[in-house]
């Protein structure tokens, strides 16, 4: 029973469908005709009485329409430009921050050198070679010597010399 109301209704839907459904409407050149005499009469009063509504004439208006293009080519072309130079300024920025700066260990030679660094790990030190590991900041003060917490020693006790005077 189902099966017949739904079978009739999709019969009765399907045939109540292209009623409602219209041809396309062909347009003529009869069809078109009004309108084209509509604004040939508009461009005939436009000419004849521009300069008492006020508007420039024909020629001023052709001379406006020409250099607006002209400005509006020139902007686009600017703007493009423009697009383009962000464009390769940030394609250049990602590949700068892309390139992975080899890790190296930068050394300082204490006690001197103003403040130069060099990659070796050792230096000469006390007849022996001895590596140097920086852990902080290197800091320069005026006389240009390097100033940081690496390598930092105690300094030694100093001990009076031995006094051999009997008191």
């Amino acid at each position: 029973m189902k099966i017949k109301a739904f079978l009739w209704t999709f019969i009765g839907l399907s045939a109540v469908f292209p009623i409602f459904a219209q041809q396309a409407r062909t347009v003529t050149n009869a069809d078109l005709e009004k309108y084209r005499n509509k604004r040939v009469q508009a461009e005939r009063d436009y000419e004849q009485n521009y300069a008492r509504m006020g508007f420039p004439s024909p020629e001023e208006l052709k001379k406006q329409i020409e250099k607006g293009r002209v400005e509006r080519e020139a902007l686009s072309a600017r703007l493009t430009a423009e697009r383009i130079q962000r464009e390769e300024a940030e394609a250049a920025r990602a590949a700068a921050a892309a390139i992975v700066q080899p890790s190296q260990n930068v050394y300082v030679v204490p006690g001197g050198g103003g403040g130069y660094y060099y990659s070796n790990p050792y230096f000469y030190r006390r007849r022996q070679y001895r590596p140097v590991y920086p852990f902080g900041p290197v800091y320069q003060v005026g006389n240009g010597f390097p100033i940081s917490n690496y390598n930092v020693f105690p300094p030694p006790v100093r001990q009076k010399p031995f006094d051999m005077t009997i008191k």
